[in-house]
């Protein structure tokens, strides 16, 4: 019989060596295998779809959210077929769940203004270099449009100063991406990377290494502050949303948004869709109300009231 301790250590290989998937998700993965194993802890050749259906009310009634439902099912999903490839099983139980329906949400972004004032104000730090280091890091998520991670990953050997573009590597779709330096950002850009040697971080820590978590959100979320712009639910990830929004509401078309976003499938592109070009507000000026008055035919006129 195995258990799912006894299968972390060879499930861990498959994930790392043959998916080659990124760290964070193999932990992510390896993580919920365990809180599946300490709910109902038997043999996985014992494990049937109804432990599973038993799990997801149990996540559901401890307020876990249906995004992150979705991804812990996904997780076993790829569990289970690995389980199928080692002869362990002879059947894929994900496959027979019933997911809870995703609610599609307008994802949070800033406007012009607040856009405008989260690049324009100086960036708080303890010295000249951590504001200068912090204020370029900002101006590249929202230039960029890039994930938190291919921010801290970027090097200073991926800024081609010759050919005008950004490369960004180790993405989450595992396919490098070239951007285009903006005209506007790449003086900025030039005196950051200026003699520094190409294999060194891009936005490094004050030591020189990879700029940890632990510190980059103390700074991104001060910059909020600093921006009067904390409270509003603002991510660096929707800075993200902020760049594709702004594209899509000036016309940049779904396909090329997908190449600039690095998306693997434009099925993740797609929900920009709605942020279109100007059709979209002439569409609505064609509603049968516009050819209404602007009262509603029994509404009375005050001049007119009974006396």
């Amino acid at each position: 019989m195995n258990t799912i301790p006894s299968l972390l250590a060879a499930y861990r290989e498959y994930l790392e060596h043959e998916r080659q998937l990124a760290k964070a998700t193999v932990t992510a993965y390896l993580s919920d295998l365990r809180t599946l194993d300490a709910f109902a802890p038997k043999p996985v050749e014992d494990m049937t779809v109804d432990d599973l259906r038993a799990f997801m009310r149990h996540m559901s009634k401890n307020g876990l959210k249906t995004a992150t439902i979705h991804r812990k099912i996904g997780g076993f999903s790829t569990f289970w077929k690995w389980l199928k490839l080692q002869h362990v099983v002879t059947e894929n139980i994900t496959e027979r769940l019933t997911l809870p329906k995703m609610q599609q949400r307008v994802p949070v972004w800033l406007s012009h203004d607040e856009l405008r004032r989260f690049v324009m104000t100086p960036a708080p730090g303890s010295t000249k270099w951590v504001r200068w280091r912090n204020g370029m890091a900002w101006k590249t998520l929202a230039w960029f449009g890039v994930r938190r991670d291919e921010l801290r990953k970027l090097r200073v050997g991926d800024v081609h100063l010759v050919d005008r573009v950004l490369i960004v590597r180790e993405t989450k779709g595992k396919r490098d991406r070239v951007l285009p330096i903006p005209q506007k950002f790449f003086d900025e850009l030039a005196a950051w990377v200026a003699e520094r040697p190409a294999d060194q971080y891009l936005f490094p820590s004050t030591g020189g290494d990879y700029w940890r978590k632990e510190f980059f959100y103390p700074a991104f979320y001060a910059h909020l502050e600093a921006c009067g712009l904390s409270g509003k639910g603002i991510t660096p990830h929707a800075l993200r949303h902020t760049f594709a929004i702004h594209l899509r509401l000036r016309g940049v078309s779904i396909e090329v948004l997908k190449e600039l976003m690095g998306h693997k499938d434009i099925k993740t592109t797609l929900k920009y869709l709605q942020f279109g070009p100007e059709q979209f507000q002439e569409a609505m000026e064609l509603h049968i109300l516009n050819s209404f008055g602007a009262k509603a035919e029994n509404e009375s006129d005050p001049s007119e009231a009974e006396v």
